[in-house]
This record gives structure tokens, sequence and C-alpha cells, in this order.
């Protein structure tokens, strides 16, 4: 088994403005901050919503 320790240089916590679209938000902080790879934790709601299989 292969593996690698990583460890964690930054973490973020925010906030989203309401009624905005929370892909385009996302994608445009991890532009600002320009990251690499992460893992993306949200708690809330949405108004209109849709999961897709890539």
């Amino acid at each position: 088994m292969g593996y690698i320790n990583i460890d964690v240089k930054r973490r973020f916590m925010g906030r989203f403005k309401y009624d905005n679209d929370l892909l385009q938000e996302i994608t445009n902080f991890i532009t600002n901050e320009n990251i690499r790879s992460g893992e993306i934790r949200i708690i809330g709601a949405v108004k209109k919503g849709s999961v897709r299989l890539l």
C-alpha cells in the first residue's frame, strides 16, 4: 500500500452570499485562493439544486 503524510496548510471558514450560484461562488473562491486540491464541506440550504455523477 502506498500513502503520503499530508500537513494541512490552510483552512477557510466563511459564508457565501444568499441567492448566488453556489458552484460559481466555490469556483471563484478556489481560483482566488489558488487552491489546487482540498476538501469542501458546506452546511446550509439551497433554493434550487441538482446532483450529477461525473
